[in-house]
């Protein structure tokens, strides 16, 4: 995917299902896309305590109590990271499999599966 739409590393590892539109409506009109609203980073404890917070979404848990940065999905630096990207069939197909696996893991794991979902 970072290939197939020009995803920075950030840009891609921030998508959610939520932000994927591959409904068979949109893959057959070429209208399967996803909507760049979010990106994973890590930033320092303290400035995250600056921040108040402000423009995040999630705050994954620190594997670490002595780490001094976390791991957010928050909103992207500027206006203009913001934006709609057009999938290719082909990719559309394959996030159409990977969250089919994605389910069935979840279903198998049951509680024991670890969803860091936005919201």
């Amino acid at each position: 995917m970072a290939f197939a739409c020009s995803l920075r590393a950030g840009e891609l590892l921030g998508l959610t299902w939520d932000c994927v539109d591959i409904s068979e409506e949109a893959i057959n009109t070429g209208y399967a896309s996803i909507t760049i609203n979010k990106e994973l980073q890590r930033v320092t404890k303290d400035a995250l305590k600056v921040l108040d917070n402000k423009d995040v979404f999630y705050v994954f848990p620190a594997k670490n109590s002595r780490t001094t940065t976390v791991l957010v999905l928050k909103t992207p630096k500027t206006d203009g990271s913001n934006r709609k990207v057009f999938l290719p069939k082909t990719v559309a197909e394959m996030l159409i499999a990977w969250k089919k696996e994605q389910d069935y893991a979840k279903e198998a794991l049951g509680s024991e599966y670890q969803d860091y979902t936005a919201g």
